[in-house]
């Protein structure tokens, strides 16, 4: 752990959050520390930020979630359009932006305000103008939620519907819409490849996309992150998440990551709960023609 990210640890530990809040206008941060950007492995570059729960990885490894970095890197194409639900601080976002070049799309979801703001800085930094950033909650309906956030100087990434973590300590008000909203008001054809990571919220965003993964141009690929725990704070299994996908003729697969920073798949039954971690769920139609690994 680096001193910055030690102290903020602990100042966050010692002093109590109202009295943050009433001296957080008196902080004062050197303009370097907060204008410094780090270049990963693919070429972009990362903002430094106060929090550096995921930008330590980042710039220690190079690369976050390997697995899933290698899967994108062989499956996204020049032109493609690739779906980000979750887009926390950008890495993976940025990833695709770099793979799709600037004839691509990426659409990037991220309701909290906070990792917003930093979402923001990182694909500014990188001058990527075929990212469109929604400081938006993908969900089964549009509307008004409340979202659980984590501290800002810690876990800023953290968020979710349900509080699904002690690390998840407040709450804010954030506008949701569903991906087939967003599909037909953007006129977006094909999808490439969607992620998602959203605490437990991947059936509710599965279930607003009903009508995109019934109809012929399905997205390709799908990315997301299942856990049982998370899942189940919101009265849903992470069988029902496989299922819904199976019905809709995906092939599901679970995402082992390899130590030489690869990756394979390996089947898995709609109707068996699926182990913790990363599910890849890959229309019939795209495995039949040969991309599939």
């Amino acid at each position: 752990m680096d001193m910055l990210g030690f102290l903020l640890r602990l100042y966050s530990a010692i002093v109590p959050a109202q009295t943050r809040d009433s001296l957080r206008v008196y902080t004062v941060v050197p303009k370097k520390l907060l204008s410094r950007g780090h270049i990963l492995q693919d070429g972009f570059i990362l903002a430094k930020t106060l929090d550096q729960t995921i930008a330590r990885i980042l710039v220690r490894e190079g690369c976050y979630e390997p697995g899933l970095s290698a899967l994108l890197r062989k499956h996204l194409r020049e032109g493609d359009v690739f779906v980000d639900v979750g887009a926390n601080i950008g890495y993976f976002t940025l990833l695709a932006a770099a793979c799709v070049g600037p004839k691509g799309q990426v659409h990037s979801f991220e309701p909290n305000p906070h990792t917003f703001d930093v979402l923001k800085r990182n694909v500014a930094l990188n001058r990527f103008s075929q990212v469109t950033l929604n400081n938006l909650a993908l969900s089964n309906q549009a509307g008004t939620i409340r979202l659980w956030i984590g501290n800002e100087y810690v876990d800023s990434g953290l968020a979710s519907m349900r509080q699904t973590s002690q690390s998840l300590i407040k709450t804010v008000v954030c506008q949701s819409i569903t991906l087939d909203q967003y599909v037909a008001n953007k006129g977006i054809g094909k999808i490439r490849a969607v992620k998602l990571d959203i605490e437990g919220a991947e059936l509710l965003a599965l279930q607003g996309s009903r009508n995109l993964l019934d109809s012929p141009n399905k997205p390709d690929l799908i990315a997301l992150e299942a856990i049982y725990s998370h899942a189940a704070a919101f009265g849903i299994s992470t069988v029902s998440v496989a299922q819904f996908l199976a019905e809709r003729e995906y092939e599901l697969n679970q995402l082992i990551e390899q130590p030489d920073g690869l990756f394979r798949l390996v089947a898995l039954e709609p109707h068996n709960q699926p182990p913790d971690g990363t599910i890849v769920a890959i229309s019939r139609e795209y495995s039949s023609c040969g991309r599939l690994c």
